[in-house]
């Protein structure tokens, strides 16, 4: 786990399903970034109460504690006047080891009027997000964004990532409306994995002409085999748990860590084309048809154009924006 450099726009990111209002805030009574402000000198300003005369072991002391799960390395943030949950709140955020952020009502009384708040929660607490894993990913690893547009009335907004993992795994996490980002996961691992701690990006294109909902992944295997898998995207109902990775055509032709590019012919969708860097450096290139399905790898004029062998071409991939098709 990654330690937390907590600011006040960290929270917002975290806040706008909590029911928190910051318009109405005192900032100048607030802590709201590591060290109290960009300068990062620690000092607060705004205190009215405490002086040398009144801090003394008979008058100053331990309050209360608040339980929180896992060590605590971020400063925690202070956000005075701050309305939650129907009324204003002095309330202290935490930060945690276990990707876990809370709020607490720091008020003078301890709140009666926490809503659906869980068996066993400080009784302070106002609520506690968990924040998704961070994966394990070799630096400069490309991520694949896809975006999914509502087709049916009852769809949702939805945004999925995709990325290699250090060890070869493909990873994906995703994005819905109403939920949030989600924990990263590995797709299928047992039938499909890229080479480890090499740039690999996986390629993701939409649709076939039975079904505009499907969603296909293409990967050169650890052994340079191009392998694919699809899920049926459905309301509610997880991808990737059951979809095995399947070779297309023979093995081992590419280097490992060569991308694929993805074409679909017609907008029917009736035929993709697939393009690979062989491992030779000649240009490979298969097919897949409606009725026919996928075919063998053959190359493209190698007599007149080839590639340097056993170097993936990642320099010129570009960057693709990828919407869900309209049926």
């Amino acid at each position: 786990m990654k330690s937390l450099k907590m600011s006040f726009g960290f929270l917002l990111a975290f806040s706008f399903s909590s029911s928190e209002v910051f318009a109405q805030i005192d900032e100048s009574k607030s802590v709201l970034t590591q060290h109290n402000d960009h300068w990062r000198r620690g000092a607060y300003l705004a205190e009215t109460i405490l002086n040398p005369s009144n801090v003394t072991p008979d008058r100053f002391g331990h309050l209360y504690s608040l339980i929180v799960e896992g060590p605590i390395l971020a400063q925690p943030l202070f956000v005075k006047g701050a309305f939650v949950f129907g009324k204003q709140r002095d309330v202290l955020y935490v930060a945690t080891r276990m990707n876990k952020v809370y709020a607490f009502d720091v008020g003078d009384e301890v709140p009666r009027d926490i809503p659906h708040q869980p068996p066993g929660a400080d009784p302070r607490q106002l609520w506690m997000r968990e924040m998704p894993n961070v994966p394990p990913v070799t630096p400069g690893q490309p991520a694949t964004a896809v975006w999914r547009d509502k087709i049916r009335a009852d769809d949702k907004l939805h945004l999925d990532l995709f990325v290699a993992g250090k060890n070869g795994e493909v990873l994906s996490n995703y994005w819905d409306e109403g939920h949030g980002w989600q924990n990263w996961f590995s797709i299928r691992a047992d039938t499909g994995l890229t080479v480890s701690e090499r740039p690999q990006p996986i390629t993701a294109v939409w649709g076939d002409p039975n079904n505009a909902h499907h969603l296909n992944l293409f990967i050169t295997d650890k052994d340079g085999t191009i392998k694919s898998t699809y899920c049926t995207i459905k309301p509610d109902q997880p991808c990737w748990k059951n979809e095995s990775w399947f070779s297309i055509g023979r093995s081992s032709v590419a280097t490992p860590g060569q991308p694929v590019t993805a074409v679909w012919r017609d907008k029917d969708k009736n035929h993709l084309d697939l393009f690979i860097t062989g491992k030779d450096g000649s240009i490979l290139s298969n097919f897949w048809d409606n009725g026919s399905g996928w075919h063998e790898w053959f190359a493209i004029l190698p007599d007149t154009g080839i590639a340097t062998a056993g170097i993936p071409q990642l320099e010129h991939i570009p960057l693709t924006f990828t919407r869900t098709p309209h049926a």
